[in-house]
């Protein structure tokens, strides 16, 4: 079975998303905030690609540049540019680059429930590759594929 190695586990998101692979018996890698552990990130892109297939979910946010938060939306581009080149670099190989770009504060409960979010990580993964999305929104009342 495939794993999946889950990027800035924090409180949040990350941790839903650990969860909800876990609970589809996923064996997982969890990785926090550290030079030495983004390099090991980055051999497991190799890997994945190696083998023919595996997912690459990104957190954003910012769907729009806001000038209040000028910092905060060039970040948030560099995300989506990212996604873009590594869809680029590995998606020939099989290999599914997508983000999920959240448009508010998250908060368990709320309209940014980081369970209700992992849910949008586990349909980008589960995917089949001619229907693969690259970025999914997550707005109140909507998402935006």
């Amino acid at each position: 079975m495939a794993g999946a190695v889950i990027i800035g586990v924090g409180p949040g998101i990350g941790t839903s998303v650990a969860r909800r692979f876990a609970a589809a018996g996923m064996p997982l890698g969890l990785i926090a905030r550290t030079a030495a552990t983004v390099d090991a990130a980055r051999a497991a892109v190799a890997a994945m690609a190696g083998a023919g297939g595996g997912t690459i979910v990104i957190t954003g946010g910012m769907p729009e540049p806001d000038p209040a938060f000028t910092s905060l939306s060039l970040g948030k581009a560099g995300v989506r540019a990212l996604t873009t080149l590594l869809a680029s670099e590995y998606g020939p190989a099989g290999v599914h680059v997508a983000t999920v770009t959240v448009s508010g504060a998250v908060a368990p409960g709320g309209r940014y429930d980081p369970d209700m979010i992992a849910e949008h990580y586990w349909r980008l993964h589960t995917q089949p590759p001619q229907a693969w999305e690259h970025e999914v929104i997550v707005a109140p009342d909507r998402v935006k594929t």
